[in-house]
């Protein structure tokens, strides 16, 4: 993919970074607008050295706008949920995690968007923090051939995961 970041630093505010205890939806202290944009690039943490949006590496994101424009980012590493599903019932689901920015809730409606997760056979968490969010399935994967938006309930278990509780559930990360 030819992209770049431009302007955009969406990803240094909606994310957190346990390392320097950054928590989601508040603008990293070390983020700098213009030509500097962080200020220890060099000595960032390895979650941000990792750390990539699929807009930059998925050819497939080729609709969908710049983050900052979409007010969403698409996490370029797996996740997984335990939960509660009419078609599955309790599993550990394979997710890929959309951030949404708080002040643009409905930004997960992006057709773009939508068409992406159809395309790709996705289905996401919608994160709006951490731990705050809803499950959001395809119409392909539902009896009812519609969308299915599920809120966090009691008991389900929504956090982000480590790189090694990734590799522990046998999801592919691509370094």
């Amino acid at each position: 993919m030819n992209r770049s970041c431009g302007d955009c630093q969406l990803c240094c505010e909606l994310l957190p970074v346990r390392e320097l205890d950054k928590i989601n939806n508040q603008r990293c202290q070390y983020q700098r607008r213009g030509r500097k944009r962080c200020s220890i690039y060099a000595q960032r943490p390895f979650a941000c050295k990792i750390w990539s949006c699929r807009w930059l590496q998925d050819k497939a994101t080729a609709g969908l706008s710049r983050p900052d424009r979409s007010h969403y980012v698409i996490d370029i590493m797996p996740d997984y949920i335990g939960c509660t599903t009419p078609e599955t019932g309790r599993t550990d689901l394979p997710v890929i995690q959309i951030w949404v920015d708080p002040k643009f809730p409905l930004a997960h409606r992006d057709p773009a968007l939508r068409e992406y997760m159809v395309a790709g056979e996705h289905t996401a968490i919608v994160r709006y923090g951490s731990h705050d969010g809803f499950l959001l399935i395809p119409p392909q994967f539902m009896s009812t051939g519609e969308w299915w938006e599920r809120p966090t309930m009691p008991g389900d278990s929504w956090e982000t995961h480590s790189a090694e509780d990734l590799l522990s559930k046998g999801l592919e990360i691509s370094l």
